[in-house]
Parts: structure tokens; C-alpha cells; sequence
């Protein structure tokens, strides 16, 4: 009984070693699947919001251009680029640049005047294009979202998804283990139980019924056998 049961328990944790990384990796694998995700759709409408701060300012200046008035001589795009930073906190800078490449507005007053060099392609920075009446590009406006509440955001977002992750490995490995447990211990149950066969023998229960038919058919086998010896 001391064996059958070291080697019930030696049987649990082998199950558990077996279940518990196979739970740890699939819940790894979904939690990078669901922090990419969400990060991609994240950065998607951080790309949409820019976009749509520069659509707007390009509008309002193409309007101006149509009555006459250049790009540089545009003063009040200053006031406006000002307006629309203050109105989103995710955005860190709004600049208006020149055909020449010059920026001539700016929410950065030192950057104004100086040579505007475009940022490695990416969801911070978008950028539309300030079209004259006549079909010609006279400027852009370029739009930069925050870098830091872009972090934070992701930050926040790793930070609940590994909270969830953890709560729900250690769910897992409770559940997992009084499974196991269960499961075993019915087993064990099922093949420590002994009972008597017909001739008075402690076999495991479930074995009891074949070993009388074996039995029987002994006996049936023996009969017969003494029969033919008794006629011969």
C-alpha cells in the first residue's frame, strides 16, 4: 500500500511538471499576442489622430492660400498650431514647413526658421501636404504625437496584461492541480480496492470478475479432463 501510494504521488507531480509549463507557455504566447494587438491598434489611432491635426491645419491654410495670402505671410497659423497642441496632450509638436524645407511655423519657437529634417518613418509623425489653387505644393504640415505618452500608454498596457497573465497562471495551476489531485486519487482508489474472488483470494476489485471466469473455466477445463481419464 506504501509503494502503490509513492507512487500515486510520485504520478501528480510528474502530471504537474508536464501541465504547469505547458499552462505558463500558452498563457506566455497569449499575452504577447494580445499586447501586440492592442499596441498595434493603439499606435493606429495615435497615427489617425496626428494625421487628422495636420489635415485640418493644411485646410485652413490651403482656404488662406485660395484668397491670396502666402504661406509665410500666414501669421495666424501660429495661434492655430498653439490651439491644437493645447487641445491634445498626446501631441508634442506641430510645424508648418516651407517648399524650401525651412519651417516657417512652429510650436517650438527655436525650431522656427531652421532647416526641418523628417523623422524615421513611423505612427509618431504624420504630415499633409498644403496645396496652392493652381495644383502646386507650397508647404506641409507635420504633426509629432508625444513619444512619452505614447510610452506611458504601453507601459500601462504591459503592466495589465502581465497582472492578468499572473492571476490567471496562478488560477491555472490551482485548477490544474486539484484536477490532477482528483483524478488521481480516484484512480488510486479504483486500484488499491481489493475484494474477494469466489475461491476466497484478495485481487484488485476490477479484476475479481475475470479472475472467476479464469477460474471457472479451471474448473470446467479440470472436469472434463478427470472425466476422460475415468472413461479411459
Amino acid at each position: 500500500m506504501d509503494r502503490s501510494a509513492q507512487s500515486l504521488r510520485v504520478l501528480t507531480v510528474t502530471l504537474l511538471s508536464a501541465m504547469v509549463p505547458l499552462l505558463a507557455a500558452a498563457l506566455c504566447l497569449g499575452a504577447y499576442l494580445n499586447f501586440a494587438s492592442v499596441r498595434a491598434n493603439y499606435l493606429d489611432l495615435v497615427s489617425d489622430r496626428v494625421e487628422t491635426v495636420s489635415r485640418r491645419i493644411a485646410a485652413d491654410a490651403q482656404m488662406a492660400l485660395s484668397v491670396g495670402l502666402p504661406l509665410g505671410g500666414q501669421t495666424v497659423l501660429e495661434r492655430l498650431l498653439e490651439r491644437e497642441k493645447e487641445t491634445d496632450p498626446g501631441i508634442s509638436r506641430i510645424e508648418v514647413v516651407g517648399s524650401t524645407g525651412r519651417i516657417l511655423f512652429s510650436t517650438d519657437a527655436a525650431r522656427t526658421g531652421t532647416r526641418f529634417e523628417r523623422a524615421p518613418d513611423g505612427p509618431l509623425q504624420r504630415d499633409a501636404p498644403i496645396a496652392s489653387p493652381f495644383g502646386t505644393v507650397e508647404g506641409t504640415v507635420v504633426t509629432d504625437a508625444a513619444p512619452d505618452v505614447v510610452a506611458a500608454a504601453m507601459d500601462r498596457l504591459f503592466r495589465q496584461i502581465l497582472q492578468v497573465t499572473l492571476i490567471a497562471f496562478a488560477l491555472g495551476v490551482v485548477t490544474i492541480g486539484v484536477l490532477i489531485l482528483v483524478s488521481v486519487r480516484a484512480m488510486g482508489r479504483r486500484v488499491m480496492a481489493l475484494s474477494r474472488t469466489a475461491r476466497g483470494r484478495m485481487v484488485p476489485t476490477e479484476m475479481v470478475a475475470t479472475i472467476d471466469e479464469v477460474d471457472s473455466a479451471h474448473d470446467a477445463l479440470t472436469t472434463r479432463l478427470g472425466a476422460g481419464h475415468a472413461a479411459g
